[in-house]
């Protein structure tokens, strides 16, 4: 009867209140609550149960000949879950497991160990494969997906890959849905098939997958396709906005404004650009300096969807939001004269200098955000808007604007550019060629 409540308590959300009835119901022999008090610690459901107790209901639902407790302390003791990890300790638990229970968990476990080195004498990958083989045909979807990544290195029939990451993805695993996308939409050694590739990352996203979102996020603001899908904007800003607070906080940032963009909100879209620069991101820091240079949104070179839909296309607009980096990363850590603009050449020329060593440099900003803007895009983007704002420019901005614009890249990417950013081309108005400065005859770094 305790177990029947307590189970009930559990679905009602009525966790601690679950946590006393499972702890009388262990207490009194009975294996199946001593594995729930060790579930639902591990899922921090409830804080009346400490990781003493989680080991004490481990232990006693192993004395109780509980199905999942071999699996249970073997993790623990595998993990370290209260000190050093025991290695010893925990291959004698999964073995138990899975040879008495038929624990496919314990297999999996087991091969992990073997895999990574754990179970002593480096890493024994053919020998973790037949335990991972083992729960695979038991239908233990991460040891399908386990099973495929080692596959798709060492087995020439890549057939058998494709079928236990499809095995595995269409069992719930992200991580597989993944890869999958990833096989399509570079034809890794398959026909490259973009629908088939967006359809794999949609769902890994929606398994919760980050990364499956942003390729989702990229092809749905920066491809034509994906802007004329009629998918609802809603979800996608709303999750942008999470992660916006998240390691990836350029990227997203980035992505919401090209969403402003779109929907025509250039000011709002000016501030998340210079957001997303402030976060490291250096396509941010071209698409909020083309903004300064008052391009307005104009259609792309880069093609880039999300740039050309304001109604402002070509024209200087005089009323702002502000248009200032933020104080960290402020070019020239001054308050500057035209903060309260929505255009500032001078800004905008150091910037766009700024990004262009940083893309020929190969600075690990650019790395990190390539999908977002190539080099090849961003170094001809950059001098096109540049050879546009150079005849604005008196001698002093000019200057100026190169000086920021070295001290910019050495302190946001720790590059300096050889002699002055601006050739005597660029300063006669025309976009610089090949071998026009020191930075592009360096190349990449």
């Amino acid at each position: 009867m305790e177990l029947t409540e307590a189970m009930e308590e559990l679905r009602l959300g009525s966790y601690d209140e679950a946590a006393d009835l499972f702890r009388d119901a262990a207490e009194s022999g009975n294996p199946d609550a001593c594995d729930f008090m060790v579930q639902m610690h591990l899922a921090g459901l409830s804080g009346r149960i400490s990781r003493e107790d989680a080991l004490h209901y481990a232990i006693r639902g192993y004395e109780l000949r509980s199905r999942d407790s071999c699996f249970h302390l073997g993790s623990m003791y595998r993990s370290g879950f209260l000190g050093e990890p025991d290695p010893a300790k925990a291959w004698e638990f999964l073995l138990e497991g899975a040879e008495k229970f038929g624990d496919l968990r314990c297999q999996h476990e087991l091969g992990e160990m073997l895999r990574l080195g754990e179970a002593g004498g480096g890493p024994r990958v053919d020998e973790a494969v037949r335990h991972y083989s083992t729960a695979a045909a038991g239908g233990y979807y991460p040891s399908q997906f386990r099973l495929a990544r080692i596959f798709e290195r060492r087995v020439p029939d890549f057939g058998v890959t494709l079928e236990f990451y499809r095995n595995s993805a269409e069992k719930g695993h992200a991580d597989a849905m993944l890869r999958l996308g990833e096989i399509y939409q570079n034809g890794i050694r398959v026909e490259k098939d973009p629908a088939q590739s967006m359809s794999w990352y949609r769902k890994a996203a929606e398994a919760g997958s980050r990364e499956a979102f942003f390729h989702v996020a990229r092809w749905r603001l920066l491809t034509e396709e994906g802007a004329g899908s009629g998918d609802d904007a809603g979800p996608l800003r709303e999750r942008l906005e999470k992660e916006c607070k998240g390691k990836d906080a350029g990227e997203a940032l980035y992505l919401l404004a090209c969403l402003e963009l779109a929907g025509g909100n250039t000011g709002a879209a000016r501030d998340l650009f210079r957001r997303s620069l402030e976060a490291g991101c250096l396509p941010g820091m071209v698409r909020y300096a083309a903004l300064l240079a008052g391009e307005g949104g104009s259609t792309g070179e880069d093609g880039l969807i999300g740039e050309g839909d304001s109604a402002q296309t070509g024209k200087r607009e005089q009323a702002g939001n502000g248009s200032q980096i933020g104080d960290g990363d402020r070019i020239d850590g001054e308050q500057d004269e035209a903060q309260d603009q929505e255009q500032d050449p001078v800004r905008a020329f150091a910037l766009l200098h700024a990004a262009r060593i940083a893309a020929l440099s190969g600075a690990p900003g650019f790395r990190a955000h390539s999908e977002l803007m190539s080099q090849e895009t961003m170094v001809r983007r950059c001098e096109s808007l540049i050879a546009d704002l150079l005849p604005e420019l008196s001698e002093e901005q000019r200057l100026r604007g190169e000086r920021l614009a070295d001290e910019t890249a050495g302190r946001m990417f720790g590059i300096r550019e050889q002699g002055a950013p601006g050739s005597e081309q660029e300063r006669q108005g025309q976009a610089p060629g090949k071998g026009a400065d020191p930075a592009r005859d360096q190349g990449p770094a």
